[in-house]
This record gives C-alpha cells, sequence and structure tokens, in this order.
C-alpha cells in the first residue's frame, strides 16, 4: 500500500510541476513529510488525504490506488452504516458521514444522492448546507443519466434553495415542457414543507388546472398522424372519447354555455366527434355536432389573440382566467392576485381560421358524406370562415 503510494503521489505532483516544497506548502505541512511518504515511510493522516487529492484533480481513491472493486465494497459498507444510523435523533451523524465518503468519492452519484437525502433531513441547517446542495445538483443534472437521481436531486433542491435559485436551477434542469406538472408539484411541496400556505394553495389551483388541460388535450395532436393511423381507425372509441370532454367543459357553466376560454377546445373536440360518428355510421347526430361546432369556431375566432378569457366555475381553480394564444405563441393561466402561469398546453387555446376547413377537407372520416347536401352547407360555411 505504501509502495503504490508513494509511485502516485510522486507521479501527480511531477505531473502538476510542483517540487515538494511547493505541495507541501499548498495543503499546509512540511516539505519533510512529503519526502517521508515518497521515500514510502508511513502513509498521511486520512484527513490530508482529501487535500492531496483536491491539489491534483483527483479522487482520493485514485491517489491511493483503490480499485474498482474495493471502491465498491467500501460504498456498500458506507450506505450500510448510513441506513443503521437512526433516524431522527442520528440525522446529524447521518450527515457527517454522507459528507465524509462525499470528500472521498466526489464522483460517485450513489454517494451524492445519499447526500442529499442526508441535507434534507436537517432542516435546520439547510442555508449552512444550501452551496453543497446546489454543488451536488449541479453534478447530477450535468453528468448523471440516471433519472430517478435526477428527478430527486431537482425535488431535493427545490427544498432548499432560495425562490430566485430555485427558478434558476428548473430552468438549467433539462425538464421539458412535458413535465410542467412535475413542476408545478415540486413547487406545492417546497411551499408546504416551508409552510407558505397562501403560496401552496396558489400553486396547487395553478397545478389542477394544468392537470386538467393535460388530460383533456393529451391526445391532440393524434390527429395529424397519418390518416389510416389511431385515431381515425376507432372512430367509435374516439367519439365516446371526444364527447367525454365536451361534457367536462360545459359543466364549467351552470347554465350549459361553453365558457370563452374552453370554446375553442370545446369546438375542436366537437368536430372530431362528428367525423368519428359519421364514420361509424350515426351521420345524424355527426352532423347535429358539426354545426354545433361550426359556431363555436366563429365564437372563438371572433376574440383577439392574447384576449383574457374566462375559464367558468371560479372555485375550481382560484378563478383563473386563460389567455388565448399570442402572437408569440405564448398561453398564460392569470390569477386574481396577478399572478402569471405558463402553459404548454397550446394546442387548447389556439386554433386558425383555416382549421376546421382543412379538417372537413382532409379527414378521411368525412369521405362518406362528401356528396351529402348537409356536409356541402357545412363546407360552405367553413370555407367562408377561412378566407
Amino acid at each position: 500500500m505504501e509502495l503504490l503510494f508513494a509511485k502516485r503521489l510522486k507521479e501527480n505532483r511531477l505531473k502538476q510541476g510542483l517540487t515538494q516544497e511547493q505541495l507541501a506548502d499548498r495543503i499546509g505541512i512540511s516539505y519533510q513529510s512529503v519526502s517521508k511518504w515518497e521515500r514510502s515511510g508511513g502513509l498521511p493522516d486520512i484527513t490530508i488525504l482529501p487535500r492531496l487529492a483536491a491539489c491534483f484533480g483527483i479522487t482520493v481513491d485514485e491517489l491511493i490506488g483503490c480499485d474498482e472493486q474495493t471502491r465498491e465494497e467500501d460504498v456498500r459498507s458506507f450506505f450500510k452504516r448510513y441506513r443503521a444510523i437512526p433516524s431522527p435523533e442520528g440525522d446529524g451523524q447521518r450527515l457527517a458521514l454522507a459528507k465524509e465518503y462525499y470528500r472521498k468519492y466526489p464522483r460517485n452519484y450513489s454517494v451524492m444522492w445519499i447526500l442529499e437525502d442526508a441535507i434534507l433531513q436537517c432542516p435546520e441547517d439547510y442555508e449552512k448546507n444550501e452551496d453543497l446542495m446546489l454543488e451536488l445538483h449541479e453534478k447530477i443534472m450535468s453528468g448523471c443519466t440516471e433519472e430517478d437521481y435526477r428527478r430527486d436531486s431537482l425535488r431535493r433542491v427545490c427544498m432548499i434553495a432560495g425562490d430566485a435559485a430555485l427558478e434558476e436551477r428548473i430552468a438549467k434542469s433539462g425538464v421539458r415542457w412535458e413535465n410542467a406538472l412535475e413542476i408545478g408539484e415540486l413547487r406545492e411541496e417546497r411551499f408546504l414543507t416551508q409552510r407558505r400556505w397562501d403560496e401552496y394553495r396558489g400553486e396547487r389551483d395553478a397545478t389542477d388546472l394544468l392537470a386538467f388541460m393535460h388530460y383533456i388535450g393529451r391526445n391532440g395532436y393524434d390527429y395529424y398522424s397519418a390518416e389510416n393511423g389511431y385515431p381515425f381507425g376507432e372512430p367509435a372509441r374516439t367519439a365516446a372519447w371526444e364527447i367525454h370532454v365536451m361534457r367536462l367543459l360545459a359543466a364549467f357553466d351552470p347554465s350549459g354555455i361553453v365558457p370563452d376560454g374552453w370554446s375553442g377546445w370545446y369546438a375542436q373536440s366537437a368536430i372530431k366527434a362528428s367525423g368519428a360518428l359519421t364514420a361509424s355510421g350515426k351521420t345524424d347526430e355527426g352532423f347535429a355536432l358539426l354545426e354545433e361546432a361550426l359556431d363555436l369556431c366563429e365564437r372563438w375566432i371572433s376574440f383577439p389573440d392574447g384576449a383574457l378569457l374566462p375559464l367558468g366555475c371560479a372555485e375550481a381553480f382560484g378563478g383563473a382566467t386563460v389567455t388565448k394564444m399570442d402572437e408569440k405563441k405564448m398561453v398564460h393561466i392569470c390569477f386574481p392576485d396577478g399572478r402569471r402561469v405558463w402553459s404548454p398546453y397550446l394546442w387548447l387555446f389556439w386554433m386558425s381560421k383555416k382549421e376546421p376547413y382543412h379538417q372537413l377537407t382532409h379527414w378521411c372520416w368525412f369521405d362518406g358524406v362528401r356528396d351529402d347536401a348537409r356536409y356541402v352547407k357545412v363546407l360552405k360555411k367553413a370555407k367562408r370562415m377561412a378566407e
């Protein structure tokens, strides 16, 4: 062991272009100690190893020549020791142990993951450990490919980082728009943990609304796939789903009138349901829905881009309203207190005046009724709307 350490110490010192005296000055020891170690005259104290490794830009394992199997056994031993310490009374001891092993294995993501957990269990030291948590998070998000570690790291940093740092971390995390719900839930958990009740309730309202948008809009792009693929091959199933969505949206107003904010997507669902019913042989029901759909399309198109539109049932989502997609392709959920939350579900609040005509002329569902007088009448109306 001493021979191997002596060899690695000298190799790394020379690689850095340092004399024994210069190395000794950097880590605060005598040059005689460095000379002794390089002559295999003993090993440094364990507290000095991390400083030596840091000076060379390597790990302690690399410095002492620890092989992979030995490292894995050591890390497994650490996990067992960590879990054996009782919580919460031993949380401070667990944190100290995790920090010790992080200094020893600063590139091991499993050790980082455990250290993040240990920091999270010591709320009285959050402020003191914030920089360390951010360091761990940065390492995991920039280098670790294990999805569970990345998600846990983002959740944990949300519990500790200041508000500005939190939003910066979310922006840098690589979390995509598809994970808007996850981000909202992270903020919820943060506010709940920190007992910030008003902010928690506000975030919950926004996340609930995003969850509903996700539910009704997640299949939106399926209608632009190959014409013989899903959903065009399953008209009965599609009709049932779109009619279900229409009922949900209409229920937001006690009078049964679809609120302005949902009118565009309701119209889209009605066109889809109409086509699916027609393809299923229920042409009368299909044409009845098609008439309703075009009336709502005209209503939706009349609203200017960026208009603030009510969603109905103020109690359900904290009185939220929504903006029609603007020229910057943005949609926001707006609350009475002035908060604005970006919505990734843009297609729920966008429909060009040409869209209904395109759907009527391109969707295979309408192939069997193109000579029907009712179809011709509706198509003329859609064409006028598109001009």
